[in-house]
């Protein structure tokens, strides 16, 4: 949430400033044109937001919902946006049944598929303290069950997928 004095720049405009090179990847274009645009942490953030979206199986974090807050007045950039706007995820359009967790599944907006985004943020995944998921899945429980998804195992089966991705993320860091 932004206030009177802040602004929320887009993905979209950070990312159209500037011409993009040839050859140059989305991921790359983002990051420089962030970097002449004096956005600060920008890498880290911008990784563990695709960590995240990784682990919620967020498909359609598209430029138009992720970006930068600046100052409204003095427009000195104040850092990345908070995370918002997460609501295709989760394995949204499919049975409960048919989720397979570890599925690859489609990514935006810098690589096609979840596992290639995420090998984008492989820096940031060998720095976070990845044993602050341990015992998600029991959270993610609890909260789910309070929910009314129409499926009467729904809770169980996005609680097990997101503990496999949990899972997944501690295994790959230590290849």
């Amino acid at each position: 949430m932004t206030t009177d004095r802040q602004d929320f720049v887009s993905g979209y405009y950070i990312f159209s400033v500037f011409p993009r090179g040839d050859g140059v990847s989305a991921y790359a274009h983002f990051l420089n044109c962030c970097e002449k645009l004096g956005i600060p942490d920008v890498t880290e953030q911008l990784q563990q937001m695709m960590i995240l979206d990784y682990l919620i199986c967020n498909q359609d974090r598209h430029f138009g919902n992720f970006g930068a807050i600046r100052d409204a007045v003095t427009l000195e950039w104040m850092g990345f946006a908070p995370i918002f706007d997460s609501g295709t995820s989760l394995w949204f359009d499919q049975y409960a049944t048919k989720i397979n967790a570890l599925a690859d599944a489609p990514a935006k907006p810098f690589a096609a598929t979840q596992q290639e985004q995420l090998a984008l943020a492989k820096k940031s995944l060998q720095t976070l303290d990845l044993t602050a998921l341990d015992g998600c899945k029991d959270d993610v429980l609890a909260i789910f069950e309070q929910a009314h998804f129409g499926e009467p195992n729904r809770a169980q089966v996005l609680a097990d997928a997101l503990a496999a991705r949990c899972k997944f993320l501690k295994e790959d860091t230590l290849i």
